[in-house]
């Protein structure tokens, strides 16, 4: 039986959804509502791949920023 194609939106949210798995528990509902907010607002489905591919590509430094201590100097 042939099941009808999931719709563009679904699929960004749920892989905005599954990108914050990569934050602590603490911060991934503020990242995620943000994100989904700022989905939400661009008006068409290029602009809504291109915020996607953007967070897919950062979401990891993201990640490792957050982690790191507030007294930890930088790495250069």
């Amino acid at each position: 039986m042939l099941q009808p194609a999931p719709n563009a939106y679904a699929v960004t949210t749920r892989l905005l959804a599954l990108l914050t798995l990569l934050l602590r528990g603490t911060q991934r509902t503020r990242w995620r509502q943000e994100w989904q907010a700022e989905l939400a607002a661009l008006p068409t489905r290029r602009t809504r791949a291109c915020f996607t591919f953007r967070v897919l590509l950062s979401t990891p430094h993201l990640s490792l920023t957050l982690r790191r201590p507030v007294c930890q100097e930088p790495r250069r």
